[in-house]
């Protein structure tokens, strides 16, 4: 990502201030700005991000290897999350190590595969 001083000079300080706001404050390991969420997680959905906040504080989520042992449907049935607010549950995950398609259940390398294939085929579909 752009350093600061490139963004205050270019965009102005009100733009660059904002990328260090905190948008996901769960606890000190689940801790994102904005910048972070760009350049740690490749992720700027900063509106899902917000929802996710919420989710894993009402699920009492405050690590990362908690997420990692929810079950991922478990975010989706609380109220206001759709993919965005998952996918950025996966940005987490992924950043953190661990392997998304075995936190959707995916375990064994077969099942991993096919689902690999299946993604595959659908991009050639298209």
């Amino acid at each position: 990502m752009l350093n600061y001083t490139t963004v205050h000079a270019t965009l102005g300080k009100t733009f660059a201030d904002n990328l260090d706001t905190i948008i996901l404050n769960v606890s000190t390991e689940l801790f994102f700005t904005k910048r972070d969420m760009i350049d740690v997680l490749d992720c700027g959905n900063f509106a899902a991000a917000k929802r996710l906040q919420k989710v894993l504080k009402r699920l009492k989520i405050t690590k990362t290897r908690e997420l990692f042992k929810t079950d991922p449907l478990s975010l989706y049935r609380a109220k206001g999350v759709g993919d965005a607010t998952v996918y950025v549950a996966m940005c987490i995950l992924h950043a953190g190590g661990f392997d998304v398609l075995e936190w959707w259940g995916w375990k064994t390398e077969k099942e991993k595969q096919a689902a690999l294939r299946r993604v595959a085929k659908h991009k050639q579909e298209v």
